[in-house]
């Protein structure tokens, strides 16, 4: 999967949105702004999807997401940012 649905006016429920779809979010995220700190990224596409102040179990879910990037070499981590690799 290389994207993600955002809704335009209402929030999704995380539960709906798959680990494929958030990942996308998260290197999107990261390509527009060039990188930043792992909370940071949470908040951003937990925004993405609607959530405006996302609770524990929406940024659990999206940080399980960004970890998995991690070990599979889709994100990387410069100092304390997350970036997308180099291609």
């Amino acid at each position: 999967m290389t994207g993600f649905a955002s809704p335009l006016h209402s929030q999704r429920s995380i539960e709906t949105v798959s680990p494929e779809e958030s990942t996308a979010a998260i290197i999107t995220t990261l390509r527009m702004y060039g990188g930043m700190p792992a909370a940071e990224c949470e908040r951003a596409v937990a925004k993405l999807f609607g959530h405006q102040r996302p609770r524990d179990p929406v940024r659990q879910r999206i940080r399980q997401c960004i970890d998995t990037a991690l070990a599979h070499g889709r994100l990387s981590l410069s100092v304390d940012q997350l970036i997308t690799p180099s291609l």
